[in-house]
């Protein structure tokens, strides 16, 4: 999994539009698109990503942006650098995936 987290963040790097590691819609897709919106607000609010999950929490409840994460058995967020940010989770059912999202994504909504 850890070698999907480089490789995104390469192509990311590289100037490749948003990546999913798993294709996405997938396990929880609805929440997984809540954590991508509520990433993409806090990142259009403050000119960076949030550095930690509990962050992305405490914006999502300050901002009442729905943000369910109690489908997630671990969930990490990383920054590959100050333009991308990527998420890798494993659900309470074992599933694993993860996506990037790079500030172009941020431009184009």
């Amino acid at each position: 999994m850890r070698w999907q987290g480089v490789l995104a963040a390469l192509l990311l790097l590289s100037g490749a539009p948003a990546l999913a590691l798993e294709p996405v819609p997938g396990p929880d897709s609805a929440i997984v698109g809540q954590i991508e919106s509520a990433l993409l607000a806090y990142r259009d609010y403050y000119r960076q990503w949030p550095s930690t999950v509990v962050q992305l929490q405490w914006y999502a409840q300050q901002t009442r942006r729905p943000l369910d994460l109690s489908g997630f058995a671990n969930l990490g967020l990383t920054q590959p650098s100050a333009q991308t940010v990527s998420i890798e989770y494993i659900t309470k059912t074992g599933e694993h995936g993860g996506f990037a999202i790079s500030v172009r994504d941020v431009h184009r909504r």
